[in-house]
């Protein structure tokens, strides 16, 4: 999970200015609405967050009050569930805010923990044998990594920052050896095949090669394991030429059992078995004659295909002449037709604009006049929020601007698969840069919030920062500068 995502919750639970945590349980006056239901959101949003994981001790306690809050609504207990639900709220964002201090201390060990659970799945995925034993070192490797989340609940981030290069170790070596089973298992398989069937008697020199290729792979992997298109590729080359390996070993093994009179009259059925689909017998000949004549029969038909591929060339060439001869035809047919239904276009033209109207009228019924300015450009639905809040100098989206942002996500959400672009604006007052750099962050914040609720697929998003490059009136006032400072949230409605 990446950082901005992470900024973006410490807001989404702790807001205020300088985004510290209460010391105490939150009154009703530090909660905006029901305390059940915000408990149960920002419940399940720690939960999407990994801080389940990443604050475990924390995260439990807020779980288990989640539990006596749900028992206590279901016995019409509402004033303790309440009481019980702001102590949740309390742990839960507590255990976020040390959930993002060991999200960015431990970014390596988790960076890691990634890669290596990845490269697990893709062994256990490709049939390899001996993952049991990486995913229990990958549950070995799991455990210390509680021990340093645990240490950095209780304040020990020191001793964890000199602990977590073991760990991260430990999930790079998992890593390592689970690309090796995913590429190279198979190949592996092979010699161990051919080895237990005398490779070493019967086809040393494949066992040679297959040896060499297969250890340049394993180190390969070792050196790389981020190289992943190359190692599959040297996995691939690999498994060849141990395949090729064990077919030498038994075709070596075959030969060794038979007399030489055994091995000529073999050699001889498989040429008259080539020789006779060309009606050819030449057994009367030496085997390289033979061998010669075959080739020379298959060039000649080699050379006849081209023969062929060039006369259908040439057929197709005149085909598609007299396709383009139908088409010019079949367009002066169509001409008659369109002049026939431009009315029918004319009427089912006006049918998109007709939609466009309906949801922009449905849009302006979402928000109310303090809210968000509602306004078209184009096809395009512009949602001016007025009310969004954001700490003085800070992209830390505060608690009371999520009804807000709930309302946009139904208004994007109308729209079916739109795109969307998120602007930040902010007045003039501070440099130019430190502005675009903020408006920049307060829409990326937005932009997160609507991803993480399923409003919009990231990849449908996009997020500009202005600074104070457009105002909408004049900034030499508070009330001007207080309009100018806002979040434009731009949906063009996909086709």
């Amino acid at each position: 999970m990446n950082r901005s995502l992470w900024g973006l919750a410490l807001a989404f639970f702790l807001g205020g200015c300088a985004g510290t945590l209460p010391s105490e349980t939150p009154s009703a006056s530090t909660v905006d609405g029901d305390p059940v239901a915000i408990m149960r959101t920002e419940i399940q949003a720690a939960r999407v967050l990994g801080v389940a994981w990443l604050s475990p001790a924390t995260f439990q306690i807020a779980e288990k009050l989640s539990t006596q809050t749900e028992s206590a609504m279901a016995s019409g207990k509402t004033e303790e569930a309440s009481a019980t639900a702001l102590r949740a709220v309390e742990r839960v964002r507590k255990a976020v805010a040390s959930a993002e201090t060991a999200r960015f201390a431990l970014s390596d060990v988790i960076t890691a923990r990634e890669a290596a659970s990845a490269a697990v799945t893709d062994a256990r995925n490709a049939g390899a044998r001996g993952v049991d034993k990486l995913q229990s070192a990958l549950d070995e490797a799991g455990e210390y990594l509680t021990k340093l989340t645990k240490a950095i609940e209780l304040g020990e981030v020191e001793w964890a920052d000199r602990k977590k290069g073991e760990t991260a170790a430990a999930y790079s070596r998992v890593r390592v050896e689970a690309m090796k089973k995913w590429s190279l298992d198979r190949a592996k398989r092979a010699m161990e095949t051919a080895d237990a069937e005398d490779a070493s008697t019967f086809a040393p020199q494949a066992r040679t090669l297959a040896t060499a290729r297969f250890l340049a792979a394993e180190k390969f992997v070792g050196e790389k394991p981020q190289a992943r298109e190359e190692i599959e590729k040297q996995g691939r080359e690999v498994e060849f030429f141990a395949n090729r390996l064990l077919a030498l070993t038994r075709a070596g093994k075959a030969f060794s059992e038979m007399q030489p009179e055994e091995i000529s009259n073999w050699l001889e059925r498989n040429l008259q078995g080539l020789g006779a689909s060309f009606k050819l017998d030449h057994r009367d000949k030496p085997f390289e004659e033979q061998l010669k004549a075959l080739r020379t029969k298959i060039e000649g038909l080699s050379s006849e295909s081209r023969t062929l591929a060039q006369e259908t060339e040439q057929l197709s060439r005149h085909k598609q002449g007299l396709t383009q001869e139908a088409q010019r035809l079949q367009s002066d047919l169509d001409a008659a037709r369109t002049e026939v239904k431009s009315l029918s276009t004319e009427v089912a033209s006006a049918k998109p604009t007709l939609e466009r109207d309906r949801r922009y009228e449905a849009t302006r019924t979402i928000f109310n006049e303090g809210e968000a300015e509602v306004l078209r450009d184009g096809p395009r639905v512009v949602l001016r929020l007025r009310a969004i809040q954001f700490p003085v100098g800070k992209a830390h989206i505060l608690p009371e601007s999520f009804p807000l942002l709930a309302k946009v996500q139904k208004a994007i959400q109308g729209y079916g698969m739109p795109q969307v672009t998120v602007e930040g604006h902010t007045d003039s007052v501070g440099s130019r840069k430190v502005n675009e750099k903020l408006s920049l962050k307060r829409a990326e914040a937005v932009m997160e919030y609507l991803v993480a609720s399923n409003a919009v697929p990231r990849k449908q998003v996009i997020i500009a920062g202005f600074g104070f490059q457009r105002p909408l009136t004049t900034d030499k006032t508070p009330e001007g500068r207080a309009i100018n400072r806002r979040i434009d949230v731009v949906i063009t409605p996909g086709n």
